[in-house]
This record gives structure tokens, C-alpha cells and sequence, in this order.
């Protein structure tokens, strides 16, 4: 005899897993350049974690595959270029934009470094 296991969103298992399929991601609002075959569309970034961030652009983007894009860290005044994989499809943002959830790709120990301490400071981590 088998017995089902139903998981409620108040339960601890169920929390710990939700937990550990995503990392913390923080409100922020930045503007990014995505760089495609007919020139140049903004990205709106509305969160960041350690490993990529979550954007609204004017255009769909596909699923599963890079953009190259740039933006300029609060934190340094630096351009940051970047590669990242739209991941999943996120709710609508404002005005109607599509959101997407993009993963951070090919980033050296320098660039994810400067990364990480720019999450750090959107994070509100004193000396980010």
C-alpha cells in the first residue's frame, strides 16, 4: 500500500524546496542595453540576484536563448557587459511589457565579481 504526500505551501518541506530552487532576489531598477541583429532595445531590470535578474523589455524574447546586452553599475559608473539566457516567462510589467526571468552566462572572475558586489549593494550591505 502507497500513501500520497500532499505538500502545503505552510509546510516546512514544501518551503525548503521552493528555497532552494531560487536564490534571494532584490528590487532594483536599472536600465540595460539588449544588443540584437537590428541594433539596440532597453532592458528594464526590476530585480537582481548573485545569478542573473529578472527584466521587462519592449519585445518578446525568446526562450532558451542568449541575448548580449549591457548596462552601467550603480555602484562603479562601469559598463557591464553581459550574456544571459532568458529563462522563464514572467508576469506582465508595467505598460504591458513582457518580464522574463535571465540567467547570467560566460562571466568571467572579474565581471561576476563586480556583479556580485553590485548585488551586495542593492542588497543594502554596508561597504558593497
Amino acid at each position: 500500500m502507497t500513501a500520497a504526500v500532499a505538500l502545503r505551501a505552510s509546510s516546512p518541506r514544501f518551503t525548503l524546496f521552493r528555497e532552494s530552487r531560487r536564490e534571494a532576489r532584490y528590487p532594483a531598477r536599472l536600465l540595460a542595453t539588449w544588443i540584437h541583429a537590428e541594433g539596440t532595445r532597453p532592458l528594464w531590470i526590476r530585480e537582481v540576484s548573485f545569478s542573473g535578474f529578472a527584466a521587462e523589455s519592449e519585445a518578446p524574447l525568446r526562450l532558451r536563448h542568449l541575448v548580449r546586452g549591457w548596462l552601467v553599475l550603480p555602484t562603479t559608473g562601469q559598463r557591464f557587459e553581459f550574456h544571459a539566457m532568458a529563462v522563464h516567462r514572467l508576469d506582465d510589467g508595467r505598460e504591458g511589457r513582457p518580464a522574463y526571468g535571465m540567467m547570467l552566462f560566460a562571466l568571467d572572475r572579474e565581471a561576476r565579481a563586480l556583479w556580485a558586489r553590485m548585488v551586495q549593494h542593492v542588497r543594502g550591505d554596508v561597504g558593497a
